[in-house]
């Protein structure tokens, strides 16, 4: 009975470790952009990539000045939609973290968001890609009418992390015509 106990604490600290690179048992996410290319086994090189996006259902490009809308939540929060697209970079369990500052001032507007997920794959493309991850703002007043900072960093299973940035606007999503019924 102990062996079988034993047995069942190491597989379920295992995967915990899996994460663990540091002295420290601390996560390593890597630094931002690898800034360097990728070498493949055909001796081919490509350079790791990752796009901003929103939407819950779609992949929709976010670039520069975008305006986003701000849901509310049924739970009485409120959050924007995220989706991001990588390419050259493992899809099978990569670490997202992801943050909504404002420009001004650099305050965090958004809550901690940070999780370990696959991305979608599909023969015919060549990128992955997580659609419609919520990104929680508690306070709206905090982002509504300001300039604001998205932020994406993904990380991989080989530690190969992009990291993007781009300037956005955040209104009720009321104002851009969407909106919970």
């Amino acid at each position: 009975m102990e062996t079988r106990a034993w047995k069942a604490a190491v597989w379920l600290v295992l995967p915990l470790l899996g994460g663990c690179n540091a002295s420290d048992g601390s996560i390593d996410a890597g630094g931002p952009d690898t800034g360097g290319a990728i070498e493949h086994s055909d001796g081919s090189t490509s350079q790791p990539g990752l796009e901003l996006g929103s939407s819950v259902d779609a992949f929709v490009p976010v670039a520069e000045g975008d305006t986003l809308g701000l849901q509310r939540g049924t739970q009485g929060l409120q959050h924007v939609w995220v989706s991001l697209r990588i390419r050259d970079m493992d899809p099978a369990r990569a670490t997202i973290e992801l943050s909504l500052s404002r420009e001004s001032d650099g305050y965090t507007a958004s809550e901690p968001f940070r999780v370990r997920l696959p991305f979608a794959t599909d023969p015919g493309w060549d990128y992955a890609e997580r659609i419609g991850m919520q990104l929680v703002v508690l306070e709206p007043e905090a982002v509504l009418g300001q300039d604001l900072i998205l932020t994406a960093r993904v990380t991989d299973s080989h530690e190969v992390s992009v990291e993007r940035r781009t300037r956005v606007h955040v209104v009720w999503e009321e104002e851009l015509g969407g909106g919970l019924p």
